[in-house]
């Protein structure tokens, strides 16, 4: 939460963004985020872009922001939501099936409207958050 937050968009992703701009720093930060989460014991090769697409997120609510405070919220809930999802087992376990054995079953349909949601969520809070730091530079 705040340590990954403080290091990959406070000391990496903001330097970048000053030198290169916000792309470039953004993807850097999010491959690399990426590649310290993919060793985990729970981490599949099929978790690639959900690790990868999180990265992104909160690369881009820190930017949109100018602060670390939204991204690390955002990372805090992201941890206790999916933890609180794995240890309910709404999700089932590591060893749950995939789509294409199990169908459009009960978990799957949860799972993607908690996705759909959670990055509504996201994109609208990006979006606000741009808007504020846009209407503070030009003031």
């Amino acid at each position: 939460g705040i340590c990954e937050e403080t290091g990959f968009r406070g000391y990496m992703q903001r330097p970048i963004e000053q030198r290169h701009g916000a792309p470039v720093a953004i993807l850097i930060s999010s491959f690399l985020f990426m590649a310290l989460h993919l060793p985990k014991g729970w981490a599949t090769l099929g978790m690639v872009p959900i690790i990868l697409g999180a990265g992104v997120l909160l690369g881009l609510l820190a930017w949109s922001a100018g602060s670390l405070i939204p991204c690390i919220i955002g990372h805090t809930l992201m941890d206790i939501g999916l933890f609180a999802y794995w240890w309910t087992g709404i999700a089932g376990d590591f060893t749950a099936r995939s789509i294409a054995e199990t169908g459009v079953d009960q978990p799957f349909l949860i799972a993607s409207v908690a996705f759909a949601l959670a990055l509504f969520v996201v994109l609208f809070a990006i979006a606000k958050l741009r808007r504020a730091r846009a209407s503070r530079e030009f003031a």
